[in-house]
């Protein structure tokens, strides 16, 4: 998994990074600087709406199984965790267009990203001290359990927060003028 992500920055060049993820890609975010920490490459990493520890979403799943499931049915298991259509348009645009992006994805991406997210394992965080580290919480539905939340709140005590207080569960989606807003002060505070 690794060596995969560290594929695409080699033709870069690039020595250091910055990384941004949200949910699933804020897990792995972490996982690559933990992985990569004799070596560090990670400078920073942006978490939104993300979690440090795999246990809440392997209770009852069979990982292995997902690469037996036809597409429609491991679609289906992705989309029913979004939240239900949404009165504010920007949110309900930002779900609609990562339905569309699910629905462009192929069998064994799916099967992979749910094999990854359902399998029991959790972050070192003692291994990511080192690291400028920014939370960024939405309140209205973060997509992630009040439990997971409190839980990479303890991982990294140390770590700027930010709150969203509208966006749902894709709040950079749902509205580009509060995300240039945050994305500008979060790009002052980790320099």
């Amino acid at each position: 998994m690794v060596l995969q992500f560290q594929t695409p920055s080699l033709p870069f060049n690039l020595d250091k990074v910055h990384l941004f993820g949200s949910g699933l890609g804020g897990y792995l975010a972490q996982k690559f600087a933990e992985i990569t920490f004799r070596n560090p490459m990670v400078v920073s990493l942006v978490l939104c709406n993300s979690f440090s520890d795999t246990s809440e979403y392997s209770k009852g799943t069979m990982p292995s199984l997902f690469y037996m499931m036809p597409a429609f049915a491991l679609k289906r298991q992705v989309l029913g965790t979004f939240p239900p259509v949404s009165n504010n348009r920007h949110v309900a645009d930002s779900i609609d267009f990562m339905v569309e992006q699910v629905e462009t994805m192929d069998r064994s991406c799916i099967a992979s990203r749910l094999v990854i997210g359902s399998t029991r394992n959790y972050v070192e965080p003692q291994r990511l001290r080192h690291l400028n580290i920014t939370l960024i919480e939405g309140f209205d539905n973060p997509g992630v359990s009040e439990k997971l939340q409190d839980d990479i709140q303890k991982c990294y005590p140390d770590a700027k927060r930010a709150q969203i207080k509208c966006g749902g569960v894709f709040p950079l989606l749902s509205s580009s003028t509060r995300s240039e807003h945050l994305h500008l002060d979060t790009l002052t505070s980790v320099r």
